[in-house]
């Protein structure tokens, strides 16, 4: 019996037990109110009805630390997966009546210190390294013969799936069993309903590779239009399970990506778990519907999960919402002989891969976060979850040796600030650095502005798709007034000390200004970066530092949206969304600055990543004053047939004296 209790699903932290925090010093990041590293102790009686006897009986931890599992005092096992639910079978543990099932979750040194330190599935500066159980916490009764695993790998071409089927028990079967499997569409305005197809299954046999033809009328997922399909698998009189997907093909082309046959550009965000009220990620589908619809109204395809995988509910909304995720291993860091860290990685990818790998979202998959270290052991690493699951495309990691070493073979693309080493900017995929790693700050901050350059020399000698990571890092200053909206487990005593300081430095009355200068500078910085990225003819796409801030890692007050995702009142989606779109007209000329009675002059291109050909499309244009909206002069430029429809367009030139 222990002496106090919680409610779960739920958190340390959310029960408000632990430590209380009452150091209101650190700046470096938002501070937990309570907290806790170490082995916490969950126990709860249950009662197990008579009919479950002769059943598989699972216990599933949806979201969880490395936990150990006992039944009425007997040890069950260990699992260290932080990554993917849990699942112990308790079948020869729980007779009917009653028991008490007990979970020991260790949040400290069963977490290997390379992850716990500084991964964002752990680290302080985002979802926190929280101790307790979240999500589903379920028990469950299944019959001896039950379909245990559904792969499903699309095939849009052929227009049909290929479906593998994992049978337990099947030394079970009785001669005559047999399995349908049946699929229709359900998020669509189009209804499709495939035709059954039936399998005799086999006394002995577990596996089954069945292909299921869905006919010409079958719809296609992606993020112009995400048609999901639910699969059902039946075995007559023994077990039904179901699955969604999205019938289509993510593929890189060349030094682009596709979508089914359609080149697509990946208009991205980093996440690192920025939910101030909880301190860790949403478990259910309408908070991450909600968190993408966002993304949307700003132009975002694409979302970048830094150095951790989200739960179920984000790949389900993902789906509906029509965004391709990246996910990745909780490390950033190096990777060399250590046993211990690698086989902890090993059994979290390939737990990744399983649980989340028929989600249509799911597209992508990298190793963690500027790695470093051996790359032999990330191409082990990789080519083992390639083995696992073949769907999605691979990579060793996000800007590993920041780029430095360029593009490594074995992965399918390249997330980088650059493309290998130079003494000038001519291998940078991004407009903006620090100044610590490269000199004068990059591109947009030491050449002259203009609109004409881009990066297509840094990935001219590589041989597949570049992603511009962590696009856009200027900081914003703080508005004070969003210090009232943090009523959950994190306290922003950062932003009350630097508004101490301020107030200290006589300027407190200053803040919004500042907020509001630097915030538009931002944003005119965050165009010239993105539409820097869309103009480089054969680029893959961008993943913005964020465009919510990042509270951690130096308090990194970088975003459009504040740590809530809500507008600091910057910009509006529309005024975004004119230079982060799937189609933006792009003005390409040597200065920005132009000085009265020259010629204004420049070119036409459109950046087209619609399905659709714009040949034959009126481009209209206006030369104006801003100051008193005065028409100085207008044209408009018919867009010819281009060699490929998707892509940076040529539309024409504008020549016109100011």
């Amino acid at each position: 019996e222990l002496p106090d209790s919680v409610t779960l699903p739920g958190t340390t932290d959310t029960n408000g037990k632990g430590y209380r925090n009452d150091n209101r010093s650190e700046t470096t990041h938002l501070s937990r109110r309570y907290t806790y590293t170490g082995p916490a102790w969950y126990s709860r009686q249950v009662d197990i009805p008579a009919a479950w006897q002769g059943h598989t009986i699972t216990l599933t931890l949806e979201r969880t630390r490395p936990t150990r599992v006992w039944v009425d005092g007997e040890y069950v096992g260990y699992d260290s997966r932080i990554s993917a639910p849990q699942r112990y079978d308790l079948t020869q543990y729980l007779t009917a009546g009653r028991h008490r099932i007990t979970v020991c979750v260790d949040n400290g040194e069963s977490i290997p210190a390379q992850v716990r330190n500084s991964s964002h599935a752990c680290s302080e500066s985002t979802q926190t390294n929280w101790n307790g159980i979240l999500g589903r916490i379920e028990l469950e009764a299944a019959d001896a013969v039950h379909i245990s695993d559904i792969r499903v790998y699309p095939d849009p071409e052929a227009k049909s799936a290929r479906v593998r089927i994992t049978v337990a028990g099947s030394e079970d079967l009785a001669d005559g069993t047999r399995l349908t499997l049946s699929a229709e569409a359900f998020n669509s305005p189009r209804r499709h309903r495939v035709e059954a197809v039936t399998t005799p299954l086999q006394r002995g046999r577990a596996e089954y590779d069945i292909t299921l033809p869905m006919g010409e009328n079958a719809l296609l997922w992606s993020e112009f239009s995400p048609a999901l399909y639910r699969l059902t698998a039946r075995i007559e009189g023994h077990d039904e399970l179901q699955t969604t997907f999205g019938l289509r093909r993510f593929a890189a082309v060349g030094t682009q990506f596709s979508i089914n046959g359609i080149t697509t550009f990946l208009r991205g965000k980093h996440d690192a778990c920025v939910f101030p009220l909880t301190a860790h990620t949403p478990m259910d589908v309408e908070s991450w519907r909600h968190y993408f619809r966002t993304l949307r109204d700003y132009g975002i395809n694409h979302c970048r999960f830094h150095s951790w995988c989200p739960p179920e509910a984000c790949f389900t909304a993902a789906d509906l919402e029509g965004i391709y995720l990246q996910a990745e291993l909780p490390i950033w860091g190096s990777l060399g002989n250590d046993d211990s860290l690698n086989n902890f990685l090993t059994t979290d990818g390939i737990a990744i891969q399983r649980a989340y790998g028929n989600h249509a979202s799911f597209v992508m998959f990298a190793l963690g976060n500027e790695m470093s270290g051996d790359q032999k052991v990330m191409n082990a690493l990789v080519e083992r979850f390639r083995a696992e699951d073949d769907r999605h495309l691979y990579a060793y990691g996000s800007n590993n040796y920041l780029g430095s070493r360029g593009h490594a073979a074995g992965e399918d693309y390249f997330v980088t600030c650059r493309n290998g080493w130079a003494d000038d900017y001519s291998t940078h995929t991004r407009g903006s650095f620090s100044f610590a790693d490269a000199e004068e700050g990059g591109i947009i901050n030491n050449t002259y502005p203009n609109t004409r350059t881009d990066f297509s020399q840094a990935i001219a000698s590589c041989p597949v798709p570049i992603i511009s990571h962590e696009t856009g890092q200027f900081q914003i200053y703080p508005d004070y007034a969003q210090i009232d909206k943090y009523t959950g487990v994190l306290a922003p005593w950062n932003l009350e000390e630097f508004r101490r300081r301020l107030r200290e430095a006589g300027m407190e009355s200053q803040a919004e200004d500042f907020a509001r200068a630097s915030g538009e500078w931002a944003v005119r910085l965050y165009r010239a970066d993105i539409e820097m990225d869309l103009r480089t003819r054969g680029f893959g796409g961008f993943q913005l530092l964020d465009l919510q801030d990042y509270p951690g890692q130096g308090s990194a007050y970088v975003g459009i949206l504040d740590a809530f995702m809500d507008s600091k009142g910057l910009i509006t989606p529309e005024r975004w969304r004119e230079f982060c779109s799937q189609t933006v007209p792009l003005f390409i000329c040597d200065r920005v600055c132009w000085i009265a009675d020259n010629n204004i002059y420049g070119d036409i291109r459109i950046a087209n990543y619609s399905p659709l050909d714009l040949a034959g499309r009126k481009v209209a244009w206006r030369l104006s004053r801003q100051d008193k909206g005065r028409t100085i002069a207008t044209g408009t430029i018919t867009i010819e047939p281009q060699p490929k429809k998707q892509g940076v367009l040529d539309a024409g030139t504008i020549a016109t004296l100011l």
